[in-house]
């Protein structure tokens, strides 16, 4: 599970919420899971957990992807086990993530009846299987906790650092669970009145917990350790700062501790991939995930449902419509050097289809004549505003052409549109290239000319729409015109009585379930009041037994002390009667 140190957290095959394996294919499944003996032991007498371990992993897995899908570590299963072997900030996380996976499935396993040994939480005043036929089965949040406890067994010794903060951080993970409980309450009552009101116990998502533990990861605090002579153990604290003496304040519960500073992740390692390759966003995070190495731009058309209707009776009927999306990825170093070698110059745009993607458009740079690269920005910058303005005055055109030269207009437009991104990808390489006081000045006049032209793009695309709209109502009308109606047929007839009857008959049940649930619930507080009743007995028949029990030892002390004093008035008879025999013959 990742939590030992020792293992690697992986994603396990056949998950799901299928009831557990039963026979040997429970104990087959413990022993593929890479666990200590110890606990493999548990799982085989624990009918189930092999199941929950796994949704736990996978859990655990999917949810750490999310919360890093836009950092440099991505949580990516490659580099698993170096990381694990660390005390990096992403260490801490595994460990939280892992922890507060594990209890929040177990709790949702035994509220789901799925683990034989334990059933949903304690609801006030119903039994486990009255709750879940009420549907009030609470998370079994207290047996999860403590059977992780038990399933992490003993931690490793005190004087350990490490092992201080591994258990630091996998108690954060549980507190974070913990924090999401709330409590929940379903209404029972005639026509949805809430004269009974039931609750239960239930976990948060478990995307509140991640989200949850990333703020504690990027607030994660690093540490040292103290030596405790009270306690005679090591103990976490904050490193003392430059020119103090003492040390530093000790981690709150609910913070994550590391020990060593994180790498970089941007080039592969034994830690992590690198970041080659990943999708970015260019306005967001481009910056910061290709470490300065720069990124690709691709263009691609992708297909999506619009102008969705409602059609009579009773579907949906949407159009096909197509739009162009920029990608940006970033690129390794070998392809950065490439670049660079390719030298100054224009940059050209090829388009490619992929199957099930659409169109593609790769843009690479060209190499140029020489190293005046940045001089030949300005007679391509008013080539492309001089395209724009001639593509503006083309877009009047499309109003008053008629529908035989009407396509032709648009694909001349469209296909002028392309050559202009084409300059547009030539000219921000360009302005990169310009001196740097002129260089800002240049990306604000490329951004305005791609303004200019996704907004003629934008125009285009509504016509289109509008033209296609335009051509559907005009078939549509065509068709209605051109139908030739009749009269309906004798047997046709309006269902209305049978609805009605139908409408009746619902209402009647739905009284008569709520009457239902009413009795039931009369039932339910009878049952509590015999239960109280047979309580007050039962005290009652425990006072009275106790109190035959004191009387019968009270009699036998009593007749033994009887039969003691017989013997001592017997003995002082006789011990009387000698000591007058021997006066008397003394006197005598």
């Amino acid at each position: 599970m990742g939590l030992t140190g020792r293992e690697v957290l992986t994603p396990f095959p056949g998950l799901g919420t299928a009831a557990p394996a039963q026979g040997g294919a429970h104990l087959k499944q413990c022993d593929l899971l890479k666990l200590s003996r110890r606990q493999k032991q548990l799982c085989r007498r624990e009918p189930g957990l092999a199941e929950t371990l796994q949704d736990a992993a996978h859990l655990s897995l999917l949810e750490c992807q999310f919360q890093f899908r836009h950092e440099r570590w991505n949580c990516s299963l490659e580099g698993r086990t170096g990381l694990l072997k660390r005390g990096f900030k992403e260490t801490a996380f595994l460990y939280a993530v892992s922890a507060a996976a594990l209890t929040h499935t177990l709790a949702r396993a035994c509220s789901a009846g799925r683990m034989e040994r334990c059933t949903c939480d304690d609801s006030p005043g119903l039994e486990s299987r009255q709750a879940w036929q009420w549907g009030v089965c609470g998370d079994n949040l207290k047996y999860s906790t403590k059977f992780l406890n038990n399933f992490l067994g003993p931690k490793r010794g005190s004087k350990d650092l490490r092992a201080r903060a591994d258990a630091h951080n996998t108690h954060v993970g549980i507190k974070a669970v913990k924090s999401g409980l709330r409590t929940t309450c379903k209404c029972h009552g005639v026509s949805g009145s809430c004269a009974v009101r039931t609750c239960w116990k239930q976990l948060s998502p478990f995307r509140d917990t991640g989200q949850v533990l990333k703020l504690r990861y990027d607030s994660a605090v690093k540490v040292s350790s103290a030596s405790n002579e009270a306690l005679g153990r090591l103990e976490l604290w904050a490193p003392a700062r430059p020119g103090s003496p003492s040390k530093g304040p000790a981690p709150r519960p609910g913070d994550l501790v590391y020990m060593e500073d994180s790498p970089s992740f941007c080039r592969p390692s034994k830690y992590s991939p690198g970041t080659g390759g990943r999708v970015c966003s260019r306005e967001a995070s481009c910056s910061s995930l290709c470490c300065g190495r720069g990124y690709d731009t691709q263009s691609r058309l992708t297909a999506f449902s619009c102008h969705c209707q409602v059609q009579w009776c009773c579907y949906v009927e949407c159009q096909q419509c197509v739009r162009e999306e920029l990608v940006y990825t970033c690129v390794t170093r070998m392809a950065r050097v490439g670049t660079a070698l390719a030298g100054r110059g224009g940059g050209s745009c090829d388009r490619k289809p992929e199957a099930g993607r659409g169109a593609v458009r790769t843009c690479s740079v060209e190499a140029g004549a020489g190293p005046g690269g940045a001089g030949n920005m300005e007679p391509l910058y008013q080539q492309t505003h001089k395209h724009v303005h001639e593509i503006q005055s083309h877009m009047g055109r499309l109003e008053t052409a008629d529908k035989q030269a009407l396509h032709l207009v648009e694909n001349e437009i469209q296909a002028s549109i392309d050559q202009i991104f084409s300059q547009l990808e030539r000219l921000e390489i360009l302005s990169s290239k310009e001196p740097p006081h002129k260089r800002q000045n240049a990306k604000l006049r490329v951004d305005q000319l791609k303004y200019d032209v996704q907004h003629l793009q934008t125009a285009l695309r509504n016509f289109q729409h509008r033209r296609y709209a335009r051509e559907q109502q005009e078939r549509q009308r065509e068709e209605l015109l051109s139908r030739t109606f009749t009269t309906n047929d004798s047997d046709t007839t309006i269902p209305m009585d049978e609805s009605l009857q139908f409408n009746s008959s619902l209402q009647k049940i739905h009284h008569g379930m709520d009457d239902l649930i009413g009795g039931g619930h009369s039932i339910l507080e009878g049952l509590r009041a015999q239960r109280v009743t047979l309580k007050g007995t039962q005290k009652k028949i425990l006072d009275i037994a106790n109190m035959l029990g004191l009387s019968n030892t009270v009699m036998r002390l009593i007749e033994k002390r009887a039969f003691q004093d017989k013997y001592f008035m017997i003995g002082g008879m006789l011990l009387t009667c000698v000591v007058m025999f021997l006066v008397v013959q003394y006197l005598t």
